[in-house]
């Protein structure tokens, strides 16, 4: 299910001062920000519900991944966290999520650079605790069979962004070696 959420309206903000932004990294109070839009949503378990996006500045760009968990029954959200960008990277967008057991699994997608014809987007995989939305994992998605620089991605899809047996989580998408951009590959990448 693909759910577009933006943030507060005009009314909801009238007469009061906008919420200063959290530390990134850190959980903050349970509203979801202005200039939040959603990628996805899934379900996370005992009518709760995992939502991933990212948050855009004032003009609308860089963006900066954001993930949230609600109640959908009581219809209020429970956690919400802006995520950390890698060091070398200048803008991101949480785009998938899973649940399973006491982890939320979230596939981040980072873009290096702002120009798009000079940039690599690199993925990661974050582990939340899916009652406090504190992160307790952060892995990089290597591209198989590739030792020099590339730029990868995930599409939508319920094949894209899995869980595989008992203890993996399976990644499939597209990537191209910037030595030869034109060339795309398809990788299935199994995180254990």
């Amino acid at each position: 299910m693909l759910l577009l959420v933006q943030g507060a309206s005009a009314a909801d903000t009238k007469d009061t001062a906008p919420p200063k932004p959290a530390a990134v990294g850190a959980p903050s109070a349970a509203s979801v920000p202005q200039g939040f839009s959603s990628y996805a949503a899934e379900p996370a378990g005992d009518n709760k519900q995992c939502v991933v996006g990212a948050v855009a500045d004032a003009d609308g760009m860089n963006q900066k991944p954001f993930v949230y968990v609600e109640d959908t029954a009581a219809n209020r959200v429970l956690w919400t966290r802006p995520l950390e960008l890698p060091s070398n990277t200048f803008q991101g967008r949480a785009t998938h999520c899973l649940h399973k057991g006491g982890t939320v699994y979230v596939l981040l997608q980072a873009d290096t650079q702002a120009a798009q014809s000079l940039s690599q987007t690199q993925l990661r995989v974050i582990e939340l605790d899916a009652a406090t939305g504190s992160v307790t994992g952060n892995r990089e998605v290597p591209m198989p069979g590739a030792a020099e620089a590339t730029s990868a991605w995930v599409d939508k899809g319920e094949d894209a962004f899995r869980l595989a047996g008992k203890n993996g989580l399976a990644i499939s998408g597209e990537y191209f070696r910037l030595a030869d951009p034109d060339k795309h590959l398809t990788f299935t990448v199994t995180l254990h």
